[in-house]
């Protein structure tokens, strides 16, 4: 029985090995058998290879039709790092991949919402694969927004936003205000619009009773609101003037309040900067103006002369800016003082 035994089993080896032989010959006898992972078709694999595989992988080539299934070394229906890693062990003889002469049969194209696959059979030995795409990207045009919408499927996607694209110193895309190029646009606009006097471009407001103005130095670096009051004499003298001037930032993040009074004494004036608070001014509490700068000339006021003449350079400036808030309104520039950060002026 033992000596029957070995004899059946010698058979099934010679017939396995001989099965064996008999598909490698089928593969060997056709020039256009390639292992599994020969991606350029010169038939061998090498760390070339193994190197698109991996790369195909991740999404950064694209494997289409027929190479998408030799790149699926194990025959998973995905193609992956696993797959480039049986390669270059491949190219180092470490392992040895199957040969065939697949023929593509069915191909489904994948979108951004869904996968596609193709399919083949080996000419030689009949062997079926099949091989899932991976998803197409979204087709989409990024702008200056946070997110976009593809053109295929509507899908919004998050995006890394691009530039903004600003006529007049608002975006054109999604109306959100450059406080920059705001700035540049009104100082242009000072400049088209009001008269020259004194190194500076000015706005006059039209009605004489109103002492307010608008101002920008020849530089385009200072844009200042200005408002200015005068006393005569009996002989229509001026004998005292009251300058204010309400400067903005490059971004109009930040604003000053300058404030310089002269009497008809050449050596006598006040000339005094505060910082100014939007959140006080918005929350309607005090504080809203902090000194900075003081240089006096005239007899020293008292503290509570002072403190006075801050608030009422507190009104001044508020006033100040609720007239920059009708005159942009007037001209429709497209933006009021809210969007600079001064909210409760405008209720």
């Amino acid at each position: 029985m033992k000596k029957l035994f070995c004899i059946f089993l010698c058979c099934i080896l010679m017939f396995s090995m001989s099965a064996v032989a008999f598909a490698d010959d089928v593969h060997s006898s056709d020039p256009n058998a390639k292992p599994l992972g020969d991606m350029d078709f010169d038939g061998k694999v090498t760390a070339s290879d193994a190197r698109e595989i991996l790369r195909g992988s991740v999404g950064l080539v694209s494997l289409i039709g027929i190479t998408e299934l030799y790149a699926d070394v194990n025959q998973d229906g995905t193609v992956s790092a696993a797959d480039a890693r049986m390669a270059l062990r491949a190219s180092v003889e470490l392992e040895t991949l199957p040969v065939h002469n697949i023929d593509p049969e069915e191909i489904e194209f994948s979108t951004c919402s869904k996968k596609g696959y193709i399919k083949g059979t080996c000419v030689c030995c009949k062997m079926e694969f099949r091989c899932e795409s991976p998803l197409m990207p979204h087709k989409l045009f990024p702008d200056c927004r946070p997110e976009a919408t593809c053109e295929d499927c509507g899908a919004v996607v998050p995006v890394t936003p691009g530039s903004h694209s600003f006529a007049d110193g608002i975006c054109t895309v999604c109306g959100d205000l450059h406080m920059s190029g705001l700035r540049w646009y009104m100082c242009e606009y000072v400049r088209e619009h009001g008269v020259y006097q004194e190194q500076s471009y000015c706005i006059w407001d039209e009605n004489p009773e109103t002492p307010f103005g608008l101002i920008c130095d020849e530089e385009f670096e200072n844009l200042y609101i200005y408002c200015g009051f005068y006393s005569n004499d009996e002989d229509g003298n001026i004998v005292f003037l009251c300058n204010y001037y309400l400067d903005f930032s490059s971004d109009f993040e930040d604003c000053s309040l300058g404030l310089l009074a002269l009497t008809e004494a050449e050596d006598e004036y006040i000339d005094i900067n505060y910082s100014i608070d939007k959140k006080s001014i918005n929350q309607n509490t005090p504080g809203a103006l902090t000194e900075t700068y003081r240089d006096i000339t005239t007899d020293m006021p008292t503290p509570s002369e002072m403190e006075a003449l801050k608030l009422s350079s507190e009104a001044v400036a508020i006033s100040m800016l609720l007239w920059f808030d009708e005159f942009l309104a007037e001209n429709e520039f497209g933006f009021s003082i809210a969007d600079l950060g001064f909210t409760s002026l405008c209720e």
